[in-house]
């Protein structure tokens, strides 16, 4: 939202400088960053491991924390395992789960309507400026991701998730009949000229109820510890990768065939990621990792 605002009335130099404060202070705050209490217990440095878990945790809470990431590690040096075993039988439930979540995240287009905002106001004529339109989507969006950040522990995941699958379902294939009736129809819609406005801001809504943070984090709660990190990974690669995809399509596709294009098309990909959702992805909430790992193992 502040970069929206800032561009549009300052030059890309001056933009880029006054964006250049954030990582600058990250830079220098992390200078007193504690290195990973996992990564020091792993060099044999339990001392200095201590004295990181104090800083992060208190004195409280640093020497049972401690125990616990020394069993893990011994745990994890014991069942050491290669980066193919994420394709073996008994975790490819979990990585279609994971590829389910990221397809319903990116191929529901979040990322080409981020980029593309002000051109989608602007279908919207004078009935909003696309700066005015901008702000209130990037409002929208901090405001319901924080609200489901809080509520996801006492709702649970999966409701929440499929909640918001099911909300962009319904806004894209309306986005979708309201171009194809404009574009391809050649009907009259003056009368409801701000439709494409609300529809990005109802996505918005929706896709922040779930979508935007909760497959971020699954990877880690699907996967034991010994394949946290090439599950990360491997979510990682297809959300860029889905990012980079999405985009170039949607201008594609916006400039050759009209806007119902990309919006029914972002509709079936979500309904394949819904599907995958709700067949293959346990409810986490409240459970240990020995139950999920059960409940996946059965399906």
């Amino acid at each position: 939202m502040v970069i929206n605002v800032i561009g549009t009335y300052m030059t890309i130099k001056i933009s880029s400088l006054i964006c250049l404060i954030i990582p600058v202070l990250q830079f220098v705050t992390f200078f007193w960053m504690p290195e990973s209490p996992n990564y020091l217990l792993m060099k044999g440095k339990r001392e200095e491991a201590r004295q990181a878990l104090i800083a992060l945790k208190g004195s409280d809470e640093a020497d049972r924390s401690l125990d616990v990431i020394v069993e893990v590690i011994e745990e994890n040096r014991l069942n050491k395992t290669g980066f193919i075993s994420i394709f073996e039988k008994n975790n490819r439930s979990k990585l279609v789960t994971l590829l389910g979540l990221r397809v319903a995240q990116q191929f529901c287009g979040v990322i080409a309507f981020n980029i593309f905002a002000q051109t989608i106001f602007q279908e919207s004529a004078d009935s909003i400026s696309p700066l005015l339109g901008t702000v209130i989507l990037y409002t929208v969006q901090i405001v319901f991701s924080v609200l489901s950040s809080l509520s996801v522990d006492k709702l649970g995941r999966r409701p929440l998730l499929i909640v918001s699958a099911i909300g962009t379902i319904c806004v894209l294939l309306a986005g979708g009949a309201f171009f194809f009736i404009r574009d391809v129809i050649k009907a009259d819609t003056s009368h409801v000229s701000f439709a494409p406005a609300l529809i990005l801001i109802l996505f918005t809504f929706c896709y922040s109820l779930g979508l935007q943070t909760m497959p971020n984090f699954m990877a880690a709660e699907l996967y034991p510890t010994n394949l946290k990190p090439y599950a990360c990974t491997i979510g990682d690669v297809m959300f860029y990768s889905f990012s980079a995809i999405v985009s170039q399509y949607f201008q594609f596709t916006k400039d050759n065939y009209g806007l119902f294009v990309p919006f029914w098309t972002f509709a079936v990909c979500s309904i394949i990621g819904l599907v995958i959702i709700v067949k293959f992805m346990p409810e986490t909430k409240n459970k240990t990792l020995e139950d999920i790992q059960k409940e996946l193992s059965s399906k």
